[in-house]
């Protein structure tokens, strides 16, 4: 396992880095248009329970209630923060889209006093039901899966993601957090049971969730991994894992230091590292992988520890041995 580790590079290589990520990995030009939609589940196991969620899509042409893209695609279940609307992750979600991903964010638990046991059943059941609806003629998703998918989520969406893990009937191909905020029940606790890969994201001047006393000892506590990231970006803040949300950033206003990132800039990194992981293990996409162990070794702006021994994504036996 590595230390907590930073990187410098000269202007030169640094520039000469950008060049070659970009073009080896195809974030310099998106893949589809993001397709926008509604659609509420019903959990006929918890009394009809309604989850609405608000879907983004690869498709042919942008627009609301487009025609899903041709192909087959992994699909991403989201939890929002604390008191967040989910219109706050738009541009992760309409990027992550064009990439060739189905990103569903749920919009329950959005009040004062949210349950976070049942919002993280919301995100497992989704998560289940979209693998159940692509065999469904009648449904939007039918035959365009490919039956991987990840979990993910920002503050309490974060630590809920790592609360579903439990309830799903599906095994998740891997996990990612933005600024993950201990929970109740405990995520920290629940962190020795995952198994699964997982990136960590979290942001130097959080001062809402402060990396401390949430994601480094949510990290420190998964055991039995074969692949775990914790990722804390230079000069990054708690509110701009996302747009601008105005109950995020009021709460924000009274703690953050100055002088970090721009909220532009944040979100520029956090996508640079998040579609390359996210490819190697929903698409397995061996270039891909290559790129974010590329970025890994790299590139500064964040500080990183992790432990990660897996073969080779084109490796017959990862089949066997890993859920990509």
């Amino acid at each position: 396992m590595s230390t907590l580790t930073r990187f410098v590079l000269s202007p030169f290589i640094m520039v000469l880095m950008a060049v070659l990520l970009l073009s080896d990995s195809g974030l310099n030009a998106q893949a589809y248009d993001a397709g926008f939609r509604t659609i509420t589940f019903i959990d006929s196991d918890r009394n009809n329970r309604e989850i609405e969620c608000e879907i983004y899509h690869p498709a042919e042409s942008a627009g609301q209630n487009v025609p899903m893209a041709s192909g087959q695609f992994p699909h991403i279940v989201f939890g929002h923060g604390f008191l967040m609307n989910v219109g706050a992750y738009e541009s992760i979600a309409t990027a992550l889209a064009e990439e060739g991903f189905i990103v569903l964010l749920p919009t329950t638990e959005g009040g004062l006093s949210p349950n976070h046991s049942n919002f993280a059943q919301d995100l497992a059941f989704v998560a289940d039901e979209v693998i159940e609806k692509g065999g469904d003629p009648g449904s939007f998703f039918y035959n365009h899966l490919n039956e991987k998918f990840a979990l993910g989520g920002h503050s309490m969406g974060g630590g809920c993601t790592y609360l579903a893990v439990q309830y799903l009937e599906n095994e998740v191909n891997t996990l990612f957090t933005f600024a993950a905020a201990e929970t109740n029940p405990s995520a920290i606790a629940q962190m020795s049971e995952l198994k699964t890969s997982n990136l960590i994201l979290a942001g130097e001047l959080d001062c809402v969730t402060p990396p401390e006393d949430h994601q480094l000892p949510m990290y420190m506590a998964q055991s039995g991994n074969d692949c775990t990231y914790y990722l804390e970006i230079d000069g990054g803040y708690h509110c701009q894992f996302n747009d601008f949300n105005f109950n995020c950033n009021l709460g924000e206003t009274f703690c953050s230091p100055p002088g970090g990132l721009t909220r532009e800039q944040q979100i520029e990194t956090v996508l640079e590292l998040l579609i390359p992981w996210l490819k190697g293990w929903l698409y397995r996409d061996c270039a891909a992988w290559d790129t974010f162990e590329s970025i890994m070794d790299n590139e500064d702006g964040f500080e990183k520890t992790y432990s990660c021994n897996i073969l080779p994504l084109n490796d017959p036996l990862v089949e066997i041995l890993s859920p990509l």
